[in-house]
């Protein structure tokens, strides 16, 4: 059984985006080694830091991915690590889905998470482009476009994100158990309605996360 209710990590933990600043100094096996000190204003709590990363806790070593998307621009690095984010806890990943409704362009709500939880998801949504920051919100209109723009043509890489995500889920990859009853990778992806969460559409989300980059739009 994938039980995404499975996914939780402390919101109430500030500077999500420094992550990304270590992933794009340091090869996989050597962030988690890295988050204090090593980089000027980075000191991160290790477990939620692997956590995000979704690290083996048997040798805390994140999936290949993270190797792969450093090998790119910094506003690709950090739109892949607040996807890392955002899918690392069911109520973002609830609260994102109701508020676009499959639509790129939603409206997040104070009322919905704790006050330091709305404001470092504000600042982390402001730092990807989402949204400007303004301090003492209600709400905040957001629009997802900038992160999946800045992600077009690495959808193989969030294809191996979303797969390291619900591993921890309980999923059981088909490709490897033949006998289990889950679906393959992309189905159980839409089946959870992740698409919905970035605001695209199924086929777009099924063809870009099986490696095909998308169209501009």
């Amino acid at each position: 059984m994938v039980d995404v209710e499975s996914l939780t990590v402390s919101l109430t933990k500030n500077g999500y985006l420094k992550i990304a600043d270590v992933v794009a100094a340091f090869p996989r096996h050597e962030v988690l080694e890295h988050l204090r000190g090593a980089r000027p204003g980075v000191n991160l709590v290790a477990s939620q830091v692997a956590n995000i990363l979704c690290a083996d806790p048997r040798n805390d070593m994140p999936p290949s991915c993270w190797d792969g998307i450093r090998q790119h621009d910094r506003a690709t690095i950090r739109a892949f690590t607040f996807l890392a984010i955002l899918f690392s806890h069911h109520r973002l990943i609830e609260a994102f889905r109701n508020a676009g409704r499959g639509a790129p362009e939603g409206t997040i709500f104070r009322d919905d998470f704790s006050e330091k939880e709305y404001t470092n998801l504000q600042f982390a949504m402001a730092e990807v482009e989402m949204c400007g920051y303004a301090r003492g919100t209600d709400q905040v209109r957001y629009d997802m476009r900038p992160v999946t723009d800045h992600l077009r043509d690495v959808g193989a890489l969030v294809g191996e994100l979303f797969r390291a995500k619900l591993l921890r889920c309980g999923w059981r990859d088909p490709d490897e158990f033949p006998i289990a009853a889950d679906l393959p990778l992309v189905e159980e992806c839409v089946n959870q309605r992740f698409h919905e969460v970035l605001g695209l559409n199924e086929a777009e989300f099924t063809r870009w996360i099986a490696g095909r980059p998308r169209r501009p739009r």
